[in-house]
């Protein structure tokens, strides 16, 4: 799959369903149910994590930091510029300052920050469009992509499940 910065729905749902497996193999782990992938401008996967904050004991082992973490040494760079991250669920404050500061062009959402937070999962009362908002985040989000899979996966997983 190769393009030059505009993927078709087909493609971001192929792409979520990659985020969401990803996200699966966690749970399967004891993590919690969060999953994200880095394209790159290209369309090439060049990243991909769950959470591992249970396993690892580090409050800042989330998916999308992991993903983001993976992609700058898999591109030999500390910015991603024109890449697309795609997460299951919005992300968190910290996650889309890592997103921003890394220059991510495209942020891809599943869940929104208002399920996260039915399923137990701390948002800090500020979602992915806000925070754009109130910073000079420059990447575009898009989505919610495949919303009701990714609901299903935090709702049959909330906080305090293993």
């Amino acid at each position: 799959m190769r393009f030059p910065l505009c993927p078709t729905v087909s493609d971001l749902d192929h792409w979520m369903r990659l985020s969401i497996e990803i996200a699966a193999e966690g749970v399967a782990e004891g993590e919690s149910p969060f999953g994200a992938v880095v394209f790159n401008q290209s369309g090439r996967q060049i990243a991909a994590a769950h959470n591992r904050v249970r396993s690892t004991g580090e409050p800042s082992a989330h998916a999308v930091v992991l993903a983001i973490n993976q992609a700058c040494v898999a591109e030999g760079r500390l910015t991603l510029e024109g890449s697309w991250l795609v997460t299951t669920g919005e992300p968190c404050p910290m996650c889309a300052a890592i997103a921003c500061l890394t220059r991510v062009g495209h942020v891809v959402i599943g869940a929104r920050a208002d399920s996260i937070k039915k399923a137990g999962y701390e948002t800090l009362n500020l979602d992915a469009s806000a925070f754009i908002g109130f910073t000079s985040a420059t990447f575009a989000l898009h989505g919610p992509i495949l919303e009701r899979e990714c609901n299903a996966l935090l709702l049959n997983h909330p906080k305090g499940e293993s």
